[in-house]
């Protein structure tokens, strides 16, 4: 299962279709996918649309190590839109007051898993929720991720809480094995396209060093 190989599925999809040229919109994978389908089949396309393509060659198995800078910058951002709302959401009246909820977030979950509803939070699944959760800067997008926070907070100090739904979306789409139709297949053309390292010590290294500063690093 590679992404040229998935190309090549698509184009034998236009040619049962009887289709000379298909149109493509794409974006983030998709974007990528289109790209080698284009250079793969040239001439076979007619209107292309691909958004927010990522560099193809950082695309590998741990594609995200090396964006912690520009994803501490958003988070940064939510925070002091968040601190302007400490009325509403409680997580600090200042930037680094709620950078500070966030850090102490962390560290619960580093000591003992989170409890949510009925879902346990580690210390590696904290990380994606906060990678996650600041990928957009609108509004109910900041919003729903704030609400999200304060479950977290909450669970940080051992009180018992239920998700949000959106919370739980996200904790569903990672735990749950109804979603490992649209995961695995990603996970295993991540692993066809290029090679991981295989030291099991070097993986763990290279996530830890960068986890104290920064906390949505996705391990």
């Amino acid at each position: 299962m590679t992404t040229r190989n998935t190309a090549r599925d698509m184009d034998v999809v236009r040619a049962v279709l009887g289709e000379r040229r298909i149109s493509y919109l794409g974006y983030s994978y998709g974007a990528y996918l289109g790209a080698v389908y284009t250079q793969l089949f040239p001439g076979r396309t007619d209107r292309v649309v691909l958004d927010s393509a990522g560099d193809p060659r950082r695309w590998n198995p741990r594609p995200w190590v090396g964006n912690e800078p520009v994803v501490e910058r958003a988070l940064g951002a939510w925070a002091s839109w968040t601190a302007a709302r400490d009325r509403e959401y409680g997580l600090g009246a200042s930037r680094d007051a709620v950078l500070a909820t966030v850090h102490r977030i962390v560290g619960a979950a580093s000591e003992r898993a989170l409890r949510v509803g009925s879902y346990d939070i580690d210390e590696h699944l904290v990380p994606y929720l906060f990678w996650n959760g600041v990928g957009t800067d609108r509004a109910a997008g900041r919003a729903a991720f704030a609400r999200s926070v304060a479950v977290l907070e909450k669970a940080a100090r051992r009180i018992a809480v239920a998700p949000t739904p959106e919370l739980e979306g996200s904790l569903r789409f990672v735990l749950d094995a109804a979603s490992s139709h649209y995961g695995s297949p990603a996970a295993a053309i991540l692993c066809g396209d290029a090679a991981a390292p295989r030291e099991r010590e070097r993986t763990g290294a290279t996530s830890n060093a960068a986890a104290p500063a920064t906390p949505s690093s996705a391990r």
